[in-house]
């Protein structure tokens, strides 16, 4: 069964399109997604929030997401024992 955005927690009021995924709210649920279709899966992967420096050509500060994934994929190792 594929999941879609409702599945794993995502706000669907506004269009995907329209959506602010460099600030804090919006990396949040990047995280919250990222971490709920891994844990479906059967892998609990890690991810973090990083707060970056004012950036010209967004003219905003912005929160970077960075996890442990590696080309997209979490490490074998870290299976959940579910």
């Amino acid at each position: 069964m594929a999941l879609g955005h409702a599945d794993i927690g995502a706000d669907t009021s506004t269009p995907e399109r329209f959506r602010e995924y460099t600030d804090h709210a919006g990396a949040a649920e990047l995280k919250t997604r990222i971490e709920a279709y891994w844990r479906v899966r059967g892998f609990e992967v890690q991810v973090m929030l990083v707060d970056a420096p004012f950036s010209p050509a967004l003219r905003a500060v912005r929160v970077d997401v960075r996890s442990e994934l590696l080309n997209g994929l979490p490490p074998a190792k870290r299976r959940s024992v579910a």
